[in-house]
């Protein structure tokens, strides 16, 4: 089945038959700018600039499969599509107009498309494979692969910059805060990221200013709004810990996340939320500011640094309260530290710099990402079947991104590797 990308890349690539152009009713065209695509909502491609029967026309262009779909997206009621000067279409099944009632000109590209063209993007679209190009891409250059990795590292950052904006409005710009919510929900990993998430922000930073001085009182906070003071234990420091937090709660006016947000389900023990809380405790009590240390020019060593904690000495015999376990101090792991670097602090250092229009701090978040080792997960190793170039966190970071969005999605067309499959 053909799909509206497949046109976009036809056009854009100029494939397909340019000489005596015509539109569904017959008058001559003549392309004098094939205009951007836009990546954005409105139409496919700005700028364009046609020759309509000897009349020049400067404007938009709208692509579609079937001509009908200009109705089926309501481009119709639109006024952003009044300025469509030529409406590119597989197939032509219904003649359509514009907000004004005046006709487009049609041009229909189905007897116009070069087969060998159609062909590979069939044979790409229709793979059931891991990746739709795995039976081909160990004959596509080293270069193809670089770009498309990081091109898809970039297309990454660009989506946690939207998550870091939706931060950023919740607390009405307070970098600092924005910056201790994203931690706390990579504390949480996969399973507890929202529970976590929502702890963050369930708790003012004024407060967490307040009670941070105490590691007992900070401790108490942070487990009470876990919604996990509530039970009825005989266990002296989960004594203590709740007597605490009681004060907290009426005294701040407080409302606790449900405990049973918090799974354990799939968890290795060092990773319960117990252990995360109390671990975050300890880097909350011992740094000042996190923003205004990683905007620092620091040694990847001291960064860290910055993120070496250990939960308190109750925990160092126990994952849960009130059930002993054998005694291991629990710190958290160098890959620990190195995720929380690739999804906390990269994103940051790179949205910063965008926000702020500073190239230094961009250029920061990407040698940082060049810095760390890559990482290891399942899909990496179901990478390395394949010859991918991989020496770097950024590198890990493109494929993961490469995966998710791009070949999971058959999103060929916008792949340097698939560009170079379709010539």
């Amino acid at each position: 089945m053909i799909k509206e990308d497949f046109l976009h890349y036809i056009w854009q690539s100029k494939k397909f038959e340019l000489t005596e152009l015509r539109s569904t009713n017959g008058q001559l065209i003549q392309i004098l700018d094939f205009g951007y695509l836009n990546t954005d909502s409105g139409p496919d491609f700005f700028n364009a600039k046609i020759g309509l029967d000897g009349f020049v026309w400067a404007g938009n262009l709208e692509i579609h499969v079937l001509s009908s779909d200009w109705i089926k997206h309501k481009h119709q009621f639109d006024p952003a599509y009044r300025n469509v000067i030529l409406h590119v279409v597989l197939e032509e099944d219904v003649i359509i107009k514009d907000i004004d009632g005046n006709t487009i000109p049609c041009l229909e590209l189905k007897k116009r498309i070069n087969k060998n063209e159609l062909s590979k993007y069939t044979l790409l679209q229709n793979q059931q494979s891991w990746i739709p190009c795995e039976r081909i891409i160990h004959s596509v250059s080293d270069l193809s692969k670089i770009q498309a990795i990081e091109k898809a590292a970039i297309s990454r950052l660009e989506a946690k910059s939207l998550y870091i904006q939706r931060l950023l409005t919740f607390t009405n710009f307070h970098w600092e805060y924005s910056f201790l919510i994203m931690l706390f929900r990579y504390f949480g990993s996969n399973v507890n990221s929202d529970a976590f998430e929502s702890l963050a922000k369930s708790i003012a930073p004024s407060l967490l200013q307040k009670e941070k001085s105490n590691p007992l009182y900070l401790e108490a906070l942070l487990f009470g709004q876990a919604g996990m003071l509530n039970g009825n234990s005989q266990d002296e420091y989960y004594l203590n810990l709740q007597k605490r937090y009681w004060f907290q709660l009426s005294k701040y006016s407080l409302t606790p996340v449900p405990g049973s947000s918090f799974k354990l389900m799939r968890m290795r023990p060092s990773a319960f939320p117990t252990i995360r809380i109390s671990q975050l405790s300890s880097l909350i009590y011992n740094t000042a500011s996190f923003f205004d240390i990683i905007r620092e020019k620091i040694a990847l060593t001291d960064l860290r640094k910055i993120f070496d904690a250990t939960a308190g000495p109750y925990w160092d015999d126990h994952y849960l309260f009130d059930k002993k376990s054998k005694a291991q101090i629990k710190k958290t792991s160098e890959r620990f530290k190195e995720n929380l670097m690739i999804n906390v602090v990269v994103p940051f250092l790179h949205y910063y710099g965008k926000a702020k229009d500073n190239e230094e701090y961009t250029r920061r978040a990407i040698d940082l990402l060049e810095a760390l080792p890559f990482e290891n997960n399942r899909i990496m190793r179901e990478w390395k079947n394949y010859d991918m170039p991989v020496k770097s966190a950024l590198d890990s970071q493109g494929l993961l991104e490469l995966k998710k969005e791009f070949c999971s999605n058959k999103k060929c067309l916008t792949c340097p590797v698939g560009h170079e499959i379709m010539r």
